[in-house]
This record gives structure tokens, C-alpha cells and sequence, in this order.
């Protein structure tokens, strides 16, 4: 065989030469992906709000139920692991 006579594979894309469709990808209406875009907004806020309350109540909140602050860190920290496990599943 010679270089003239090896031909190249043609490397072919069907699902680009389709044409696209104009279907909604969503079954969702625009006003309902508007509601959750709120509500996931809104619920986001929840997290940093509570933080800011907490985080400087920390020392009082520790004087108070007479425990150290270390054993008040725990709480945050069985809180972190308690949210990361739920958010995994």
C-alpha cells in the first residue's frame, strides 16, 4: 500500500448535525423556577444569619451552662458534621 491509498477515518458528530430542539427543557413554569430561586435564596440566608448570632454568644452561653468554651465548640462542630452527612445523602 502506498501513502496515496490509506485513508483517514472520518470522525463523524451526529448529535451536533441534528438540528436542536425548541422543546422546555423543565417542566417547571417560569413563575414556579422563580419561587424556588426565592425560597433556596431565602434559606440560604439562614445558615450566616444564625452564625452571627451564635458565634458571639458563645463565651456567655458557656458561663451560663457552666460548661468550658472548648465544650461549646463541640456543639458547632457536631453541628458541621451532622449538616455535611444530610447534605451528602
Amino acid at each position: 500500500m502506498s501513502d496515496s491509498e490509506v485513508q483517514e477515518p472520518v470522525e463523524t458528530t451526529p448529535l451536533l448535525s441534528q438540528p436542536v430542539s425548541r422543546k422546555p427543557y423543565s417542566i417547571f413554569t417560569k413563575a414556579q423556577k422563580h419561587w424556588i430561586i426565592m425560597a433556596a435564596a431565602i434559606a440560604s440566608t439562614f445558615s450566616p444569619l444564625s452564625a452571627n448570632i451564635y458565634f458571639p454568644a458563645l463565651n456567655s452561653i458557656a458561663q451560663d451552662l457552666k460548661v468550658s468554651p472548648s465544650q461549646m465548640n463541640l456543639t458547632i462542630t457536631t453541628y458541621m458534621v451532622c449538616r455535611l452527612h444530610t447534605l451528602s445523602m
